[in-house]
This record gives C-alpha cells, sequence and structure tokens, in this order.
C-alpha cells in the first residue's frame, strides 16, 4: 500500500492530468463557465474558462506544502506519514473530480 500512495503523491501526476483534461475540452468550452453556485445569493459566479486553471495550482500548492510541513509534524511516525499522504491524494482526487465536473456541465 505504501508503494502505491508513494507514487500517488506527486504534484506532476496530478497537474498532468488537470492539464490534460483542460486541453481535451478546450474547444468545447464557452469563454465564461460557472466556478460555483449560491442558493443564498441567487447567482451564479461565472469566471473565464483560463481562471480553471487555479484549481491545478490549487492542488500543487496543497501537495508542496503536505509535503513540506505536515510530513515534520509526524514526527517520522510512517503510520501519520501514510495517512497524511492518503488525505492529500484523496483531496486532489476530489478537487479534480469537481473540476470535471465543471467542465463536462458545459460542454
Amino acid at each position: 500500500m505504501e508503494k502505491y500512495l508513494l507514487k500517488l503523491y506527486n504534484a506532476k501526476i496530478f497537474m498532468v492530468l488537470f492539464l490534460a483534461t483542460f486541453v481535451l475540452f478546450w474547444f468545447f468550452l464557452p469563454e465564461e463557465v460557472p466556478l460555483y453556485y449560491s442558493m443564498a445569493l441567487r447567482e451564479d459566479r461565472l469566471a473565464g474558462k483560463y481562471e480553471l486553471l487555479i484549481m491545478p495550482l490549487i492542488v500543487a500548492f496543497y501537495i508542496f506544502v503536505g509535503h513540506k510541513f505536515l510530513e515534520k509534524l509526524a514526527l517520522k511516525n510512517t503510520t501519520m506519514e501514510n495517512l497524511i499522504r492518503a488525505f492529500l491524494i484523496g483531496s486532489s482526487i476530489v478537487m479534480y473530480l469537481v473540476f470535471l465536473k465543471i467542465i463536462l456541465l458545459v460542454v
């Protein structure tokens, strides 16, 4: 299990996945895409299609911070390090699924 976590625990893999998806759907995306919908304000938040690239940058930053600081807090405990890696990978996958859902809703 630890070998698989270490293979997935790489920001480059997620960046390639995000960018490949973005390039694949580039010509089908409208100029403005919805980033979120607020029930309280009853309005859509429209953004340019380039603003979708903020999501992969957040994932890369998230993995970078997790790699640099959170593993130091684990105090060389391999179980805690694996839990931190699994959490970062899981949340990166969820961010990719949100990214994919936004793209597929407008295509």
